[in-house]
């Protein structure tokens, strides 16, 4: 319907520090949880993830055009991302999503959850099926209202 938009899921600190403290069972999952990392510290949408280039980062920041509005955008670079960024795997995004759902599953990010997919329509999903790339950007943006980063920061951060 014009204008609706569904429910979106974003990761709790509890559960960002679950991810980063997982001991991945190969380098498939290693590769989709720096992956998810770089979206949850960052903001960027998949489609500027997986242009990402050395090229991209000045001073601590990575200064970049979003592919999809093509706003520039810049924003520090986080500790827990400054290696990954320096050589950023590479993955579809359609087998990132798949990945990130397993490893949600493993991680026991089990629980039902309610989800509003139309107007009128709700579905229980357990919660790592939800999970995709645009809760990396979810995440972010919720974690930076939550810690009072007033919205045009945030809005310049993930290109808006």
């Amino acid at each position: 319907k014009p204008g609706f938009k569904p429910d979106f899921v974003f990761l709790t600190d509890d559960r960002i520090q679950q991810l980063i403290e997982y001991a991945p069972e190969s380098i498939f999952e290693q590769n989709v949880k720096n992956i998810f990392l770089v979206l949850i510290y960052t903001g960027m949408r998949y489609s500027d993830y997986a242009t990402l280039k050395a090229s991209d980062i000045h001073d601590g920041h990575l200064d970049k055009v979003a592919k999809k509005t093509k706003t520039r955008f810049k924003i520090p670079i986080h500790e827990n991302i400054a290696e990954i960024v320096k050589s950023p795997p590479k993955m579809t995004g359609q087998v990132f999503n798949r990945g990130i759902k397993d490893l949600g599953e493993k991680l026991g990010w089990t629980e039902l959850i309610r989800f509003r997919k139309d107007i009128n329509e709700f579905v229980m999903m357990p919660f790592y099926d939800m999970l995709c790339s645009s809760v990396g950007r979810h995440t972010f943006a919720t974690r930076a209202l939550l810690n009072g980063t007033p919205h045009n920061i945030i809005m310049g951060w993930c290109g808006w």
